[in-house]
């Protein structure tokens, strides 16, 4: 085997503001990571399906998985388009049972195979049987925290949206095969029901642009400012969004007016006495410092 065939360089999007999605199945699949690849459909239809037989092999805290049923789908020759079919020709429901039984929690789990003429897809869905709390809590630690993942082998082409073409600086004309590892992500379910992802990505950015720069090179405390900032910047952001959608709820200019409780802010408090009532919001860096108000 030559140097060419042996080198796999993937291409990782987990810092990136830009990251790649597109559009399957009435759904938005961010991708994580992509790279092109010298081999064919066979050789990852392959190797899929050893990672199904053997799941220790990418989560070593599983020993094993108990397949449930497994059922195949007879797909018509007009169904194998351009068009990734949504009908799956294949699925498998397993059990995966973690090593650790007395302390891990077993995790079921739904694998979909898609299949056209040029493209290859395995989806990977955990299977949330409480509704009652948010679902990250029923996923054990050894399991992706989302709502599902994704391998996309591509013929010849690339599969995300064609205006991040110049973003990955990358010809698109490429006449070879792509790897893709693509997600769906939980918190989309979860953490935008006060603010809008959008809303909150713009006021980081535009803060972060502003004040960022400066506040890390004029550090004069003895922590770390690349962690510090960019956390209170994110703080900032969302709450400034979330005023942002208070006012014009009640259709206001008037900047809300706010006292911050946090660790060494002020002096010594007495919760009957200090009541803050002349200001919109009290806020503070721990809970439990809020609770007496």
């Amino acid at each position: 085997m030559d140097q060419e065939c042996r080198r796999f360089e993937p291409r990782y999007f987990f810092n990136n503001e830009k990251i790649p999605f597109r559009t399957w199945n009435n759904q938005t699949w961010y991708t994580i990571a992509e790279a092109k690849v010298p081999f064919h459909k066979d050789v990852f239809q392959k190797v899929i399906e050893r990672w199904t037989k053997e799941v220790h092999l990418i989560i070593p805290p599983v020993e094993y998985a108990e397949i449930i049923n497994d059922v195949e789908f007879e797909i018509n020759d007009t169904d194998h388009n351009e068009s990734l079919s949504i009908k799956p020709v294949r699925t498998i429901l397993r059990r995966l049972i973690p090593k650790r039984k007395d302390k891990d929690e077993e995790l079921e789990e739904l694998i979909e195979y898609y299949e056209n003429v040029h493209e290859s897809r395995v989806v990977y869905s955990p299977i949330i049987k409480s509704l009652q709390e948010p679902a990250e809590v029923n996923i054990p630690f050894y399991y992706p925290k989302v709502s599902c993942f994704s391998y996309v082998y591509a013929e010849y082409k690339r599969i995300y949206n064609t205006d991040m073409a110049d973003y990955n600086g990358l010809d698109d004309n490429d006449d070879q095969s792509w790897l893709y590892f693509e997600i769906i992500p939980l918190s989309s379910i979860h953490h935008d029901l006060l603010v809008p992802k959008d809303l909150y990505m713009l006021t980081y950015k535009y803060l972060k642009e502003k004040y960022a720069k400066e506040l890390v090179g004029n550090w004069t405390e003895k922590t770390d400012p690349a962690k510090f900032v960019f956390e209170d910047i994110a703080i900032a952001s969302w709450l400034i969004s979330l005023w942002k959608l208070e006012r014009q709820e009640k259709c206001q200019t008037r900047l809300q007016s706010f006292v911050d409780l946090g660790c060494g802010n002020v002096e010594t408090l007495q919760p009957n006495i200090a009541t803050y009532s002349d200001v919109d919001w009290i806020i503070g860096n721990h809970a439990d410092e809020l609770v007496p108000w």
